[in-house]
């Protein structure tokens, strides 16, 4: 259709239309079609509650979800209502009508109501409900406060945009326009004089909406919360205050169930306020939030927490007349903190100018001078707060506020009360601190509880009726420890107690230490804690010093505390630092709530002994490796199960390896692991043995019937008081604390030195040895170190690795039994791989003997059934032997290696060019520069493993099945950190460096 033409279907058609308007009695008169006028655009009003780049406050913000009433100056065409979006906008279109209503143009205002839809929905199919939030000047107004804006000429079939800027008495906005584009504030107002009113009750409007939105975008269902809510200014009341009536009384136009809010006025807009950065406003808000939240209690409840009759109702921050006005109020108390994200009494702010210091709920303690504590700069508020409290914690509305708070905010580590903090051990080097474990940012779990209608926090004194926050919290998460353990802590934390799940504090039963050497020792703890729910959140630290030094602490925060639990007996691996360090050593432990320690020189303090487990924390096998964190855990990569798919980063799928390093389930507790060819076995600091993997030929012990792979460590049965392990090909040997040595497996050649060549599954004492004091298992024979130094060998012979010193082209190849090595004494290590074996004298020298490396047959010139000395190699603590090539570390924390193979980096030192290698050279392991810092080794068939002074675990040579770790395929000539994928958060993954002391 053409704009200002007539338009009809035909003559006779035309006339049929007049003789119709006629019918009407003139009622509807045609006029050439027109088009439609659409007026949109953005509100705005002034907030103080901003706060500006320049230190300033106050600026226009968008009004949300808002009543605009679009008025026009004809009386036929009408006005529309409408509501902004979450944005500010609205739009309203005025369109022409079939019979009268046409217009060529349209005066149009924009008038602007304080009132917010918070929701519109239709309930049982058949009810509509708006639910609002209007403020009115009394109850006996027809409309909510408003102003509008001047009136603009339109034409038809024109767009408009009108902005509109609601001002305050001391915050105008000068009008604007270009074209069709308007900026315009309120001209005139109603039930106002400057439009101090208006804006302030369109200011309290959206601050109820604010917490309606963040409630309802988490837990609550809108319909739960569907009651409309009046705000008023009323002269009659002193203060702001929820009407906790179904309505006002005597006001029967009002919607049963509305509710009331009296809003008293506060001074907003005068010119002689302080500068307090926008005080009065964020006070308003606060207050009006805090009586909203009410509303929002009393949407759930038949009827809201009621005090008996013959008790008060008076409450404040410091007392209230009971737990049912402790709770009402104390929630109301806290949903401003969290939709404000401010951890003060209602969101409230600082303020010094007007001597505000509102009340932290982050903390009942804080390390801070008394006098300074008022207004501390690094938390919101003041703690001093609760040295002020009558009565009981447990019906004051703020520590009410502060437990929902602990709740809510996210989990972290906070400062535990005073009493603690009086309590511990004297130079201890810093505040003791406890971990809040819950979070519930969704609120899921506090609105569930609420809308079972809680009376109080706790009511356990009541004898019928257990109808608190607290019982309720019980019945619904009492089988999960985690949710009772959190929730019990945050109660003992604010001094509020509770009998349902009494505390009882850790007690420390004794301390034995188990290693001393290196840059990190070891030590068990036992501990006796008799409340199961705490028990898989103990945490513990150490502060040390030498002489009369100041304590520092080991780790910056408390580490978890892991075990074995036998009852209430929890025995743990634990940290502590060199020996070379400190001459007077702290360990303290705690349950979140209340602490033990022990000294070292008290009663209950065990040095090493002989009788301790040795602790072994890497190893590296065929393809494989493994590694034990300070928190006793095992973590392993490599050659998995044949049925094994590892899903990476990026979906790609790997078969058979795992490529990054990975905690083994159900492990705790241990302190070493030795890696076989598909086999991996660890010791736990009770003295059991522990294996998983492949059961080939009985290498776990088990009998062949069962299945080949095991996934999970199972317990070598028959075995107790074992201090030291060690892996073969397909066979393992234990060490007891009485030097007897046991071993099981495959026995093909006569490697588990029991006399026979039978497999066995299960363990066999190997007879015929004095006491050992270390071992180790190869692919096919075994050395032994006696207490005296001697070394003992037994098993496969074809290259002389016995040392027995005879021709091994003469004697037979294999030794049933134990047998001494000649040539050699006070030995105080071993390593053995295929057909070389290698000894540590206690001079630090370095010992071999069997086939050179890489020599093919036993007839070579290579062979040597005798031991010799390692030219070159002085000062060493620890060696290792591979596949070809051996490894020794010097006391100053250089790795070095040789051997004549090195055609997957298997020397890590780089390439060394062309083959054949001088397998009598010397090369250092090195990654560009020296490393200096090694503190444990451990080599494979074709790989090494190293663990730095840092805790990180480096890996080189072949990387057959990703043994290496590294998160890539490829051999390594140099040593690469060893990688672990962490979860980052719902099913994200982060590529970070293994370490196995800092995690």
């Amino acid at each position: 259709m053409v704009r200002g033409e007539w338009h009809v279907a035909s003559e006779g058609g035309m006339w049929r239309l007049l003789l119709f308007a006629m019918a009407l009695g003139g009622a509807a008169v045609l006029n050439p079609a027109r088009a439609d006028i659409t007026v949109e655009g953005t509100v705005y009003y002034w907030s103080g509650d901003v706060q500006n780049a320049d230190g300033t406050a106050g600026d226009f913000v968008p009004a949300r979800s808002l009543w605009v009433h679009v008025e026009c100056d004809r009386i036929d065409v009408g006005d529309i209502d409408t509501w902004t979006d979450s944005s500010g906008k609205y739009k309203a279109v005025f369109k022409r009508k079939k019979l009268g209503g046409d217009f060529a143009s349209l005066k149009i205002n924009v008038e602007i109501r304080a009132a917010v839809l918070l929701d519109a929905f239709q309930r049982d199919r058949a009810v509509d409900v708006k639910n609002m939030v209007s403020a009115y000047k009394s109850s006996f107004r027809a409309f909510p406060y408003n102003g509008q804006t001047r009136a603009v000429e339109v034409q038809d079939g024109n767009g408009v945009l009108i902005n509109v800027y609601v001002q305050g008495p001391d915050s105008p906005y000068t009008e604007s326009s270009m074209g069709g584009r308007f900026n315009l504030p309120i001209a005139s107002w109603d039930y106002d004089d400057d439009g101090r009113h208006t804006l302030a009750g369109i200011f309290v409007c959206q601050t109820c909406e604010e917490v309606y939105r963040f409630l309802c975008d988490r837990a609550a269902d809108k319909k739960e919360l569907a009651r409309s809510t009046m705000l008023f200014y009323s002269s009659d009341f002193s203060k702001t205050a929820y009407r906790d009536a179904q309505s006002p009384v005597g006001l029967p136009r009002l919607s049963q169930g509305t509710a009331w809010i009296d809003v008293t006025y506060r001074k907003l807009f005068d010119s002689d306020r302080p500068s307090d950065k926008g005080w009065n406003w964020r006070m308003l808000r606060c207050t009006v939030m805090h009586e909203f939240s009410h509303k929002l209690m009393h949407d759930v409840y038949w009827t809201m927490p009621k005090t008996h009759p013959w008790m008060s109702s008076a409450h404040d921050a410091t007392s209230c007349s009971s737990g049912e006005m402790g709770w009402r109020e104390g929630w109301a108390e806290f949903l401003p903190a969290a939709v404000l994200n401010i951890p003060t009494m209602a969101g409230q702010p600082v303020c010094q100018a007007k001597q505000q210091t509102a009340h932290n709920l982050e903390y009942s303690w804080y390390p801070a001078p008394a006098a300074a504590r008022s207004n501390i700069d690094a938390v919101p508020g003041e703690v001093t707060w609760r040295d002020s409290i009558n009565g009981r914690r447990d019906w004051n509305e703020v520590e009410v506020a502060a437990v929902l708070w602990d709740i809510y905010d996210p989990p972290g580590w906070e400062y535990m009360p005073q009493a603690q903090q009086d309590a511990k051990p004297a130079g201890w080097p810093a505040d003791l601190k406890w971990h809040d474990r819950l979070s519930d940012p969704r609120l899921e779990r506090i609105w569930k509880i609420l809308k079972k209608q809680p009376e109080a926090l706790n009511d356990e004194e009541e004898s019928v009726y257990h109808d608190s926050f607290w019982t309720f919290w019980l019945d619904a998460y009492g089988s999960d420890p985690e949710l009772v353990h959190g929730m019990k802590s945050i109660l003992h934390n604010r001094d509020i107690r509770h009998t349902l799940r009494p505390e009882n504090k850790p007690v420390i039963e004794g301390l034995r230490v188990i290693s001393e050497s290196g840059p990190a020792g070891f030590a068990e703890l036992r501990v006796t804690e008799a409340d199961a729910e705490d028990r898989p959140f103990l945490s513990y630290n150490v502060a040390y010093a030498r002489e009369n030094e100041p304590l520092t602490l080991l780790f910056a925060t408390d580490r978890p505390l892991a075990g074995i639990w036998n009852d209430n007996q929890l025995r743990a691996l634990i940290r502590l630092p060199a020996q070379s360090d400190w001459t007077r050593l702290i360990v303290l432990v705690h349950d979140d709530m209340e602490i033990d320690s022990i000294a070292s020189g008290s009663p209950n303090w065990e040095s090493a002994g002989g009788s301790a487990p040795r602790v072994r924390l890497i190893a590296a096998g065929e393809d494989r490796s493994a590694a034990i964190r300070d928190d006793g855990t095992v973590w392993t990569w490599g050659t998995g199960p044949p049925s094994y798919r590892y899903v990476g980063l990026r979906g790609e799928q790997k078969d058979f390896a795992v490529r990054c390093a990975g905690p083994v389930r159900d492990t705790a507790g241990f302190v070493a692991v030795s890696c076989g060819y598909r086999h991996t076995v660890a010791l736990r600091l009770d003295g059991t043995v522990w294996n998983w993997g492949d059961n080939h030929r009985g290498s776990l012990a088990l009998d062949r019937k069962t299945p080949s792979w095991q996934e999970t460590p199972l317990q070598v049965a028959g075995l107790s008081d074992v201090v030291a392990i060690s892996a073969g090909q397909d066979y393992s040997l234990a060490l007891k604390a009485n030097g007897e040595l046991w071993a099981w497996g495959g026995n093909t050649h006569g490697q588990l030195g029991d006399g026979t060549t039978t497999d066995r599954t299960a363990p066999v004492k190997i007879d015929g040895l004095p006491a050992v004091v270390d071992m180790a298992a190869g692919v096919t024979h075994s050395l032994a170190v006696d207490v005296d130094g001697n070394v003992w060998a037994w098993g496969h012979n074809g290259a002389g690795q016995l040392g027995d010193g005879e021709d091994v082209r003469v004697h037979a190849p294999c030794r049933l039994v134990p047998a001494k090595v000649v040539g050699i004494d006070k030995a105080a290590a071993v390593a053995v791989h295929v057909d070389r074996s290698v000894a540590l004298k206690r001079d630090g020298t370095v010992w071999e003997w069997g086939a050179r490396n890489g020599s093919p047959a036993p007839m070579v010139p290579g062979i040597t059934s005798t031991p010799s000395r390692v030219a070159g190699l002085a000062n060493i603590t620890a060696i290792g032997a591979g596949g070809g090539f051996q490894v020794a570390l010097r006391h100053d924390g250089a790795l070095w290696s040789w051997g004549e193979v090195n055609w997957c980096g298997q020397l890590g030192c780089g390439p060394l060019g062309e083959p054949p290698i001088d397998w009598r050279s010397l090369h250092q392991v090195k990654d560009g520069s020296n490393f200096n810092d090694v503190v444990a080794v451990s080599v494979g068939a074709r790989h090494g493993i190293l663990l730095r002074r840092d805790g990180s675990v480096w890996a080189w040579g072949g990387n057959g099945f990703d043994c290496l770790g590294h998160g890539s395929t490829g051999h390594r000539f140099t040593p690469v950190p060893v990688q672990e994928y962490r979860p980052t958060g719902g099913s994200g993954y982060a590529v970070l460096e293994f370490n196995l002391y800092n995690h």
